[in-house]
């Protein structure tokens, strides 16, 4: 399993005191969304997942981020840094055409500024050579341009929460928890018609789970594990 990770992502992984981005959904930070991460790297862990963090994804993180973290990223077998050469650069260009003769325009209609959209269309690139199968982001843009590109993207808010650790209290509390905690760790994605961040990403009939499943023939995990795992990089703090 091949997985990449936008800045904001790597961010909430990596940088304890990163800010939360909001949901869509709410224009609130998204709940509990360091908890979606440790339940998702939990998940990609067992699965011995690969994770591309695309080079300009590194430079973005770097320039707010101590190079410490440098030296996690370079050490973790879990960890690639995915480069923006020769093959990321035609993939780009040939989505930049596709864009320009759907009559959208170069920037298929985003109104991000045209240096971000370049930026994240290489990162999408990168993605696609590294024959990533889900990346990971909290970016609107990103979602749009994976989606063209025939790339399944996912954002951090619709990652499953963990299950509460108290359902009994939630319960008779009412609050959201309760909800939250029956949600199964490997819950299917809403179908694109019911997306609340507006932009499908890549469709797929049955559409594809938000994480990626359990080798043939194992269970799909319903509980994250107790402790961080061992073969992922523990929280820095600064």
């Amino acid at each position: 399993m091949v997985v990449a990770f936008d800045n904001n992502v790597l961010c909430l992984l990596l940088h304890p005191e990163a800010d939360i981005p909001n949901d869509p959904a709410t224009n609130k930070p998204i709940e509990r969304a360091q908890e979606r991460m440790e339940l998702l790297m939990a998940h990609l862990a067992r699965q011995d997942a690969r994770v591309v963090i695309p080079s300009p994804v590194l430079s973005e993180f770097l320039t707010y981020a101590s190079t410490e973290y440098l030296d996690e990223i370079s050490t973790n077998k879990n960890f690639s840094v995915g480069s923006f050469d020769q093959r990321a650069a035609i993939e780009a260009a040939v989505a930049l055409r596709r864009a320009m003769k759907s009559g959208h325009g170069k920037k298929l209609g985003l109104i991000g500024n045209w240096q971000k959209i370049k930026v994240d269309r290489q990162i999408v690139a990168i993605a696609k050579v590294e024959r990533v199968q889900i990346l990971y982001t909290t970016d609107r843009d990103i979602l749009a341009l994976a989606a063209d590109s025939g790339l399944e993207a996912v954002h951090v808010a619709d990652l499953p929460l963990p299950p509460s650790k108290t359902p009994l209290l939630d319960a008779a509390e009412g609050g959201d928890a309760a909800t939250a905690s029956d949600e199964p760790v490997a819950s299917e994605p809403k179908p694109p018609s019911e997306q609340s961040h507006g932009v499908a990403t890549k469709k797929a009939d049955p559409p594809a789970p938000v994480l990626p499943s359990s080798p043939q023939g194992a269970p799909t995990p319903q509980q994250p594990d107790s402790s961080p795992p061992a073969a992922l990089p523990a929280r820095s703090k600064q």
